[in-house]
């Protein structure tokens, strides 16, 4: 393993680190950067950056020490390198910019007293002579890499200064960009551009931070970078266009004083200004990108930056390319506990032919290894974590581990988490959002905005109902609803409510009533379910089952009720159907499958923000006879219809209400169709 140091211990030094340690690791070594020298404060981008690295040296065996940025060693550097104890046989090197012999000698001689002998030289000044970045403690490594085959237009990343949108007319330039259909605009930009751009009427433009995402992974997605502004701002945008050149894309200089031409990199030149650019990005320009790629991935001039050239003034060994592997779909069910997601994408799984895995919570791992697929356990989210995100930089480091580059990735959820948005770019990623219906407008604020454009395909179960069926954008393939149909005969249904009712010491004519109401993190039903266990106490001869997922906290005053028992089980509508009649809440799944195996029920919808809309889900079964609906604080009327349930004709007029309507065909079999089609190229 190839441990590496920075001269110090700056944010400077740290994003040098990651930009190398990507280098070599897309070149097939395994790298660790050395933590402790690392900041007591870090950006969260850099967090995301370096959990795939950042080791205790204590903890790895290396199998050489490399120094980068050595032209200035810092205190903390040897101190840390002589903590370590780095072993006789381990070789030792330093990478730097020495202007001059001197200097050169000064750094050895520090990082020679912390191991004990003297360290190899490597001097970029000579190894690298062309002047881009003259301070730079990054070598600017360039790793060719395969681009990704793509069925649509180019992808043009736009580097935007900040006084580039002071002019009110670049928005709606940069917003026209954006609609054309001959090109896929990215945008990179300060974080006060972002904020300015998504708070005007222009937010859900792509945009990416200056150190968002990986240079050396987003070189290989871009098939133009247009460099706009005085320079090339930092290390890592630089490093970014040179590995766009080396893996084949293009790069406009569109500086005032055309530094990368006049260094010598194999560049067009580009308009000065944001105003320009829909002019010169004609359909001429665009069509021969590929051609102009290669030329430049061509150009000697670029040989000096590869890696290769490192590689070998260090003594690196060859590394070893990792073997090819078929094309993998990985369904990852999110959001909260995330046993809904995780159950309608196993139905969907469940009708996929491409070799597929999940990657899930702890929660849900039983319920998919009982379906059959391959789970990979993510992080829940805790209290005694660090940092709220905390679960997240482990999910994105084990999604990275698990996902290679032409796979796909299938999310269900409502947040498009950091791990999820950056495993789809950076490891170049088919990526497929299964966005269920009936959004607030509160859950789509800018940043899901931005993040939704990373996916190449949004599938959009629908909504029972027609006035459900909400406009959620363009290039959405919508199917029908993904619910559970269980296909049950009236017979095996007769058998299993026996069954039921025996378990828990009832006749056959009890009344069998099931609530439900859930016990996930944001339904805080606790007051519903007493009300409802003191309301069927009073009830002879009944039983309710209160049915939640594996592994619920249920409140433990519901012990108390005589008629009332907790039941566990991953498929709540298969006691749901032999039942009198169901009450539940409205969420997609549990609707749906109510709706679908013609169950009458009560619904009780949950009103929160941030989840889906409930109450016009039961408001349109309630209009249609379908259900009856209850708010939640309205406990005098579910008594009320609770009693006109048990004792009336209101169960037998909902059975034939649902038996005579007509509901849409599933989408089960049309969204694993689409998924397939997208993992197969």
């Amino acid at each position: 393993m190839i441990v590496l140091y920075g001269g110090d211990a700056s944010d400077r030094a740290v994003d040098a680190k990651i930009l190398f340690a990507e280098a070599l690791s897309v070149r097939g070594h395994t790298v660790a950067i050395d933590a402790s020298t690392l900041p007591p404060e870090l950006a969260r981008s850099r967090k995301y950056d370096l959990v795939r690295y950042a080791a205790d040296p204590n903890d790895v065996t290396p199998s050489h020490i490399v120094v980068i940025g050595a032209e200035q060693v810092g205190p903390e550097v040897p101190l840390a390198l002589r903590a370590a104890q780095v072993a006789p046989d381990v070789p030792v090197s330093v990478v730097g910019r020495f202007p001059d012999r001197q200097i050169a000698l000064s750094a050895t001689a520090r990082i020679a007293h912390a191991v004990g002998r003297e360290p190899t030289v490597v001097d970029l000044t000579t190894l690298q002579p062309a002047p881009l970045q003259p301070s730079a403690l990054s070598p600017l490594a360039t790793v060719p890499q395969k681009r990704p085959q793509k069925k649509g237009p180019p992808d043009v990343f736009l580097l935007v200064r900040d006084e580039d949108i002071e002019d009110p007319a670049s928005l709606s330039i940069l917003a026209a960009l954006d609609r054309m259909e001959r090109l896929r605009l990215h945008i990179i930009a300060s974080a006060k551009v972002r904020d300015e751009i998504g708070q005007s009427r222009y937010a859900g433009l792509r945009i990416y931070g200056y150190s968002e995402l990986s240079a050396l992974a987003m070189a290989a997605t871009a098939d133009l970078l247009v460099v706009l502004g005085e320079s090339v701002p930092g290390e890592r945008l630089t490093c970014f266009a040179l590995n766009v050149l080396r893996s084949g894309g293009s790069v406009a200089d569109g500086t005032a004083e055309g530094v990368l031409a006049e260094a010598g990199a194999p560049v067009l030149r580009a308009p000065l200004s944001i105003a320009g650019l829909p002019a010169w990005l004609d359909e001429g320009l665009l069509s021969n990108l590929g051609v102009l790629g290669d030329q430049s991935a061509a150009e000697p001039w670029l040989r000096a930056f590869d890696t290769e050239g490192i590689e070998a003034a260090l003594g690196l060994s060859a590394p070893t390319p990792p073997p090819n592997r078929p094309r993998q779909t990985h369904f990852v069910p999110t959001n909260g506990i995330g046993l809904g997601h995780a159950r309608r994408c196993a139905l969907i799984a469940a009708n996929c032919e491409s070799p597929l895995d999940f990657a899930a919570f702890p929660s849900c791992v039983s319920l998919l290894k009982q379906a059959g697929f391959e789970v990979s356990p993510l992080v829940q989210k805790s209290d005694d974590h660090p940092e709220v995100f905390a679960n997240d930089l482990l999910n994105f480091r084990r999604l990275s581990t698990l996902a290679n580059p032409g796979d796909t990735l299938v999310f269900d959820g409502g947040h498009i988490f950091d791990s999820i948005h950056r495993v789809m770019l950076e490891r170049q990623l088919t990526g497929i959002w299964i966005r269920r219906g009936l959004w607030q407008a509160s859950h789509m604020v800018r940043v899901q905005k931005e993040r939704a454009r990373a996916f190449d395909a949004i599938i959009a179960p629908d909504e029972a109902f027609p006035e459900l069926r909400r406009d959620i954008g363009d290039a959405v393939h919508r199917v029908g609803p993904i619910v559970d149909i269980t296909g049950s005969s009236e017979s095996d249904k007769a058998v299993r409510r026996r069954r039921v009712l025996e378990r828990f010491g009832r006749d056959g004519d009890a009344k069998l009533v099931v609530s439900l109401l859930g016990s996930g993190v944001l339904s805080g039903r606790g007051a519903q379910l007493q009300a409802l266990a003191a309301m069927l106490e009073r009830v002879p001869n009944c039983l309710h089952l209160v049915v939640v997922w594996p592994g619920a906290t249920v409140s433990a005053g519901l012990g108390g009720w005589a008629n009332t028992r907790v039941v566990r089980t991953g498929r709540a509508i298969l006691l749901a159907e032999v039942a009198d009649f169901a009450i539940s809440a409205v969420g997609y799944n549990s609707f749906h499958e109510l709706m679908y195996n013609r169950v009458p029920s009560i619904l009780i919808p949950v009103k929160d923000e941030v989840l889906d809309d409930q109450e016009s889900r039961a408001a349109a079964a309630g209009e249609r006879g379908l259900a009856d609906v209850i708010r939640a604080h309205e406990f005098l009327l579910l008594e009320r219809t609770l009693t006109a349930f048990l004792e009336g004709d209101r169960v037998a007029e909902i059975k034939g209400a649902l038996a005579a309507f007509d509901l849409p065909s599933i989408g089960t079999t049309d969204a694993a169709r689409l998924i397939d089609e997208r993992s197969s190229g």
